[in-house]
Parts: C-alpha cells; sequence; structure tokens
C-alpha cells in the first residue's frame, strides 16, 4: 500500500471534491508531483532521453467495464470496446496478441504491466 502521508495526503486534500478535470489540472500544476515524477524516471539502468527528445512511445490501459473489454489509448478519440470478457489478463492476451503482431520487428520495444488484486 503506498503510504498517505506527505506531498501524496496534501495532493488528496487539495483536490477533494474537484471535478476529474479540476484534479487533472492541479496535477499538472503540482511541483511535488512533478519533482516526485522527475526523480523517479531518472533511477534505475535504463537510459534516460532528454526532455525533448520525440517519442513514440505511450501507455495503453485495458480494463473491463460492465462484462466488456475495454482498451483506453490516450492517441484514440474513444475507448475501444474488444467484446465480452471476464478476466482482464486472459482476454485481454488475444487482444495484445493482435497488438503485437501489427507492431512487427519492433514488438522488442513493447512492454506488458499488469496490475491487479491477489486472487489467493
Amino acid at each position: 500500500a503506498i503510504p498517505m502521508d506527505g506531498n501524496i495526503a496534501e495532493f488528496f486534500k487539495e483536490v477533494d471534491g474537484l471535478s476529474p478535470e479540476d484534479k487533472a489540472k492541479v496535477l499538472e500544476q503540482s511541483k511535488p508531483m512533478k519533482e516526485a515524477h522527475t526523480s523517479g524516471a531518472v533511477e534505475g539502468p535504463s537510459e534516460v532521453p532528454e526532455a525533448e527528445a520525440e517519442m513514440d512511445l505511450h501507455f495503453v490501459t485495458y480494463s473491463i467495464v460492465d462484462g466488456d473489454l475495454y482498451e483506453l489509448d490516450g492517441r484514440m478519440p474513444a475507448p475501444i470496446n474488444h467484446g465480452p470478457a471476464t478476466d482482464v489478463l486472459r482476454d485481454g492476451v488475444r487482444v495484445i496478441k493482435k497488438r503485437i503482431g501489427q507492431i512487427g520487428d519492433n514488438a522488442r520495444e513493447f512492454v506488458v504491466v499488469s496490475l491487479n488484486q491477489d486472487q489467493q
């Protein structure tokens, strides 16, 4: 669990009761959050690109809503409904495999991360 103290606690107090759009604006302007992001982004063995470097990378999220698997991709105008699903990992594999197939030789740049509850 993430400790709810310090900058995180202050952020949640500041945005309590705001609309999602207003919360996003506060987050975009938050100096402590920007500093935390920057310090985390430069850790680890990976080479960190210059801030101005052009990148062709982004995040895509898969989620089950009302029994259907949705793909949330910020480059698309709306969520993509991939049909009925009961398990985001198992049912998401078919969509992810198709996406990797479309990437072709650049598939080595494709990374999958799963955040889920322990079901044991």
